[in-house]
């Protein structure tokens, strides 16, 4: 296919300028927001005040939740990633900041945990003691909004978040003891008998539970276990894309042994937003169900010296919060501010009025006027405000978009022009002229009398070209009921009207694309390969040449459509009468099985190859 001339090398002046002029309207839209960034960038992550303290005031103390795009609370933060705004003018840089837990945080949890009998014995009395302190902890407050779920790993599990068994599951509640009442008996619930253990359908069952009923920034999923998936539906892969497109974090623990399968549950948690910890013993199920909770309730308190005067109308205060990943948010509150502490021989301040009751702690509300008319007012304040700070960044966004909207117009009356001009012409741009179809024509090859083809079963075998000698490749045998060329371009029909020997003829010129090339043959081969998608069987994709490039770009043999493959991830190879499989640099990794391939590895028949998170069965075909 060619592309359009008016964007090729060979365009005019004025088409490649307009070209650099959109270049250079691009770059200016990408680097500006980046050096002068004016607000959080949806998506990125959740910034929540909980509670502003002035009571010691003109320092004042701020509770800051910052959550990432799963809502698991984003750690190691510093005054230098910390921004606070007053009035949308003066900015201050916290004095202090400290992390701490925030009991007050609404956590929903749903609790996974493998009863196959593996785990029999004081595993799973383990596991059942750390679960109940994590009950405790998590409904310390009769009042809070906390809930928690439970799914037990068994035979026979549906990943239908509604079809639940009462003596193995709980929907999400906020009744401790509706939860204890299936926990305190699961030692008498193990699965002594069975193929194995469905793992990742109990993950997916749990995360569809969780992704039904409980807000986005309050779920987690926290899984237990000690072997290995062995007769899921499901497939690792969909547990992590299922987790990932509900934006629910998967927290994972596995006691250590030689049957785990430590491997996927450190990817699904890390791939989720979650952490992987692993237990030694079934002792440490305890502090490390804790810790996930410590986790979830992660707060930063900032602290900082106002220069706002004291009993003035309610000041406008913005947190605003860029990680080291340069992801940004905010959030903007209104706070009454008390007075300051006055001075030894300076006046007593008058008391409040009889129907106020003084309270020293500052009142936060929402960004929200009562009057509509003063919230106009003061927004227009701020624009007006804000722009006269910024004019000279105001200056560049309105001069990128007048140019981005120029040369789009430009563009578009340039295309219109160019279509004008080839249709007054009187050629399509998308249909050749036809040949002729029906017999009886003569012609003239190479615009020279002499061979005229009056239809028949014979033609002109020469049309300049060699056909016998050394050097050239005897010509492939095609049987007459398999291809049918038709008459040959160039020749006119008799009794009509032709152009003079050698006058040109538009639609029919020659050019590089027409001319006979003669092609280097591809070696036989005696086998062929077939990779088939395990997710979706129906997607083949066949290994038929000596050298088979695979990755996401659309110029690859096998492109494959995924945001965990690299656009150049692997290479297959016919070597030796063997498939070799060779990984080029990819970011997730190409395995074997289970093993990352780090140098060429041979492919058997029947064996599984994953590309980052796509997985295929790989066939060997015989030709012979």
């Amino acid at each position: 296919m060619q592309r359009p001339r008016w964007i090729t090398l060979d365009s005019p002046p004025v088409a490649r300028r307009i070209v650099a002029a959109l270049t250079l309207v691009m770059l200016v839209g990408v680097l500006l927001p980046a050096a002068h960034p004016s607000h959080a960038q949806v998506g990125d992550i959740t910034v929540t005040v909980d509670e502003v303290d002035a009571s010691s005031f003109p320092t004042v103390e701020i509770q800051v939740s910052v959550r990432d795009q799963t809502g698991v609370p984003i750690p190691d933060l510093t005054a230098d990633h910390f921004e606070i705004i007053e009035d949308g003018a003066v900015a201050y840089a916290p004095t202090a900041v400290d992390a701490h837990t925030n009991l007050d945080a609404d956590v929903s949890l749903a609790i996974v945990i493998d009863l196959f009998r593996t785990l029999s014995g004081a595993p799973m009395e383990a596991a059942q003691e750390a679960t109940e302190v994590l009950l405790n902890d998590l409904f310390d407050d009769p009042d809070g909004a906390n809930r928690a779920a439970f799914v037990g790993i068994r035979q026979g599990l549906s990943t239908d978040p509604a079809d639940l068994d009462e003596d193995y599951d709980v929907p999400f509640t906020s009744d401790r003891n509706r939860l204890l009442n299936v926990i305190s008996f699961l030692h008498e619930r193990i699965q002594e008998t069975g193929p194995g253990t469905p793992l990742y359908d109990a993950v997916i069952k749990a995360i569809r539970m969780a992704e039904a009923t409980e807000p986005v920034a309050q779920r987690a999923v926290i899984v237990m276990t000690d072997g290995m998936d062995r007769t899921s539906v499901s497939t690792d892969s969909d547990t992590i894309q299922r987790a990932v497109g509900a934006r629910t974090p998967v927290f994972t623990v596995g006691l250590s042994n030689a049957g785990l399968d430590e491997q996927y549950l450190r990817r699904l948690a890390e791939n989720t937003g979650g952490v992987y910890q692993a237990a030694q013993t079934a002792e440490d199920f305890t502090p490390l169900f804790t810790n996930v909770l410590t986790m979830l309730r992660q707060q930063y308190v900032l602290r900082y010296d106002s220069s706002a005067p004291g009993e003035a109308p309610p000041q406008s205060v913005m947190v605003r919060v860029r990680t080291p990943a340069q992801l940004e948010g905010f959030q903007e509150y209104r706070v009454y501010l008390p007075a300051a502490t006055a001075d030894e021989g300076d006046q007593e301040p008058a008391p409040p009025p009889e129907d106020v009751e003084a309270d020293p702690e500052a009142q936060i509300e929402p960004v929200v006027a009562d009057d509509g008319v003063e919230a106009d007012e003061e927004w227009l304040t701020t624009a007006t405000d804000w722009i006269l700070d910024n004019l000279l960044q105001v200056i560049l966004i309105v001069g990128a978009l007048f140019l981005f909207i120029l040369a789009v117009v430009i563009v578009l009356l340039l295309v219109i022009r160019r279509r004008r001009g080839r249709l007054d012409d009187g050629a399509s741009p998308l249909e050749p002229p036809p040949y002729p179809s029906d017999p009886g024509w003569t012609g003239e090859p190479g615009g020279e009398a002499g061979d005229v083809w009056r239809g028949g079963t014979e033609q002109p075998d020469d049309f300049g070209l060699e056909t016998e000698g050394p050097g050239v490749p005897p010509p492939a045998t095609v049987m007459d009921n398999e291809i049918n060329f038709g008459p040959r371009p160039g020749m006119r029909h008799e009794g009509r009207p032709s152009e003079p020997p050698g006058a040109p003829q538009p639609g029919l010129q020659p050019s590089d694309a027409d001319r006979t090339r003669i092609l280097a043959r591809r070696p036989k081969m005696s086998q062929v390969g077939l990779l088939i998608d395990r997710d979706h069987p129906e997607q083949r994709y066949d290994v038929a040449m000596p050298v088979v490039t695979i990755g996401r770009a659309e110029q690859s043999d096998i492109a494959i459509d995924d945001g965990t493959v690299s656009r150049q991830h692997a290479v297959i190879k016919l070597e030796d009468g063997q498939f070799q499989v060779y990984d080029v640099g990819s970011t997730n990794g190409t395995f074997v099985g289970e093993t990352r391939v780090r140098e060429p590895m041979t492919l058997e028949d029947g064996v599984i190859v994953r590309f980052g998170e796509r997985s295929f069965i790989f066939k060997i075909v015989s030709l012979e």
